[in-house]
């Protein structure tokens, strides 16, 4: 009872989101449409504030983000290649070493995978793959 009139006034402030709290935990839900997640972003930040203005500390360890995605259309996020390639660029000048580019890693690791699938007879993609008939992988 205490700690319900305690945080009686930490309440959302945007219509898309909800601050749930059962016993000592709360959480902040929103709905983030169009990509635009300020909303949200502004709510967990209204949150931390209060917490601060309470006396309150958020524990860390506990706390997590988790994104749930309701949309029909399932594309697939690519990740950011050029951001990546800088990433390998300034790792060549740092060591002074030429590295592999990210398109060598990424066959490199299909082809391993692949392997590993064909030596595994007990793994569920074992049927999807055949070796070609000349024997050639």
């Amino acid at each position: 009872m205490l700690y319900t009139l305690f945080n009686y006034d930490c309440v959302a402030s945007h219509k898309d989101n909800i601050i749930v709290k059962f016993a000592d935990d709360t959480a902040v839900t929103g709905r983030i449409a169009g990509g635009d997640e300020a909303a949200y972003r502004r709510e967990v930040a209204s949150l931390v504030s209060w917490c601060g203005d309470n006396n309150l500390t958020l524990n860390m360890d506990k706390t997590k983000e988790m994104i749930v995605d309701m949309r029909k259309d399932r594309r697939t996020h690519q990740p950011p290649r050029k951001r990546l390639q800088r990433v390998v660029k300034t790792a060549q000048k740092i060591t002074w070493t030429p590295l592999p580019s990210l398109q060598s890693i990424y066959h490199c690791r299909v082809h391993r995978r692949a392997a590993s699938i064909l030596k595994d007879p007990s793994l569920p993609q074992h049927g999807l793959f055949t070796l070609l008939p000349s024997g050639r992988r």
